[in-house]
């Protein structure tokens, strides 16, 4: 019985080391933790034209988002300058005043977009593209016998300039 609760003890601490030392390991901080940056969620409506932006110290919602026809989702700029938005309907990622909520411009997708993704350190937003059109962005050249296959479209963050599609294999929806 001494052994078996001895055994018992040192797995446990064992255990809560590993998982306290993997969680210090990968440096997460915490989602309320940057100083003075304004923390939001973004709540995309999928089936309509308005989206809203909360406050999660409060719960509240504190702006809404108008425009953006049947958005797959919503991110931010790194900086926090701007909301992105993924508008399958005109086939643009929509860039958003994160100040005004107001639209400051559409960036061209080569075709319908699902998730999109932003790369702080390389500074890029990517795009899941489900299905491209013969026409797809730069850097990609058309096979016209190998269909169409699925995309990846890079977009520059600081230009706001569709950059390179990158061809995947099918079907693809979400890039994270």
């Amino acid at each position: 019985m001494g052994r078996s609760f001895i055994r018992r003890a040192l797995l446990l601490v064992v255990g809560n080391f590993l998982l306290v030392g993997s969680a210090v390991a990968q440096g997460v901080p915490k989602l309320d933790s940057y100083e003075g940056v304004a923390v939001r969620i973004l709540q995309s409506n999928n089936a309509g034209t308005i989206q809203h932006v909360i406050d999660p110290a409060t719960n509240e919602v504190t702006g809404l988002i108008r425009g953006c026809p049947n958005p797959h989702n919503l991110t931010s700029h790194p900086d926090g300058l701007y909301y992105y938005c993924a508008n399958e309907r005109e086939h643009t990622v929509d860039v958003f005043d994160t100040k005004t909520l107001k639209l400051v411009e559409q960036i061209p997708l080569s075709q319908r977009p699902n998730k999109v993704a932003v790369n702080k350190k390389h500074r890029k937003i990517y795009a899941g593209i489900s299905r491209r059109s013969a026409s797809p962005g730069p850097g990609v050249e058309v096979d016209p016998d190998a269909g169409l296959p699925a995309l990846v479209d890079v977009i520059d963050i600081d230009t706001h300039k569709l950059i390179k599609s990158i061809e995947v294999h099918d079907p693809v929806h979400n890039v994270f």
